[in-house]
């Protein structure tokens, strides 16, 4: 089981963070290059020494809304067709296999297959995390590191236990695109509106995020998926042994356009 690397102190600042380890929840459908230079340059600003990527818990072959159980509110209308667990793990795995630094951990994908049906049992980040770290969250020395972009950020709120994520982690986050360069520019804080009143202040004030800047990179899984099944070609978006593996297996070539 993974495990978190424990510091005598809390979380004061990025200096605390040096030497941890970061984790990456997503649907992975597929990982792409923008997944990957995401979490090395969060691994390198942050000074972790592991980022593990945890791909998505869902019945196989289903179409799925969203990406994760706690985003399904903000994308109830949006229906995307999700490759099946087992692919989007074998992908991550290769994706990632030639860094050191870059883990996976299969849980979510193996929790799936055992709640599979026609109304499996949600799984929540929350619920992964705290079985990965042995333990509840509050428990911890040290607040554990959630890597995300922006967009994901701002729906911290309506997730499953949000105030207990809120106040025990901290959030590696892309920030938002600044017209007048080609850098990510981070913003003082997410403005979570009406998602956020029903929280209690100091909750959002003590919010722990550190900015991840980076170059401008326009890749998306949705992108790469348009792509295949249009026929275009999806070479140097993703790594080659995950478009090896997408080719082979012929996937999301049914997705509509």
């Amino acid at each position: 089981m993974l495990t978190l690397d424990l510091l005598n102190t809390p979380y004061n600042g990025p200096e605390q963070l040096n030497g941890k380890t970061g984790y990456f929840f997503g649907t992975f459908n597929p990982v792409h290059l923008g997944h990957l230079l995401f979490a090395d340059f969060a691994r390198q600003q942050l000074g972790l020494r592991r980022i593990v990527f945890v791909p998505a818990g869902a019945p196989p072959n289903k179409l799925f809304t969203g990406n994760h159980p706690d985003n399904l509110a903000q994308a109830k209308n949006t229906v995307t067709a999700l490759a099946s667990g087992q692919d989007r793990l074998t992908m991550t795995r290769l994706a990632t296999a030639n860094r050191a630094c870059f883990e996976v951990y299969a849980g979510e994908v193996e929790c799936a297959k055992t709640s599979s049906g026609t109304d499996p049992k949600p799984i929540y980040t929350i619920n992964t995390l705290e079985a990965m770290l042995g333990g509840p969250i509050a428990q911890a020395k040290t607040k554990p590191v959630l890597l995300m972009g922006e967009d994901t950020l701002r729906t911290l709120p309506r997730w499953h236990r949000a105030q207990t994520l809120m106040q025990h982690c901290v959030f590696a986050a892309t920030a938002r695109l600044s017209p007048q360069n080609e850098t990510l520019q981070p913003i003082a804080q997410p403005e979570f509106g009406a998602t956020g009143q029903n929280l209690p202040k100091d909750v959002l004030n003590d919010l722990a995020i550190e900015w991840i800047t980076m170059p401008r990179i326009e890749i998306s899984a949705s992108l790469i998926r348009r792509n295949i099944a249009s026929g275009k070609s999806i070479h140097y978006l993703t790594p080659a042994p995950v478009y090896d593996f997408i080719q082979a297996n012929r996937l999301y070539r049914g997705e509509a356009k």
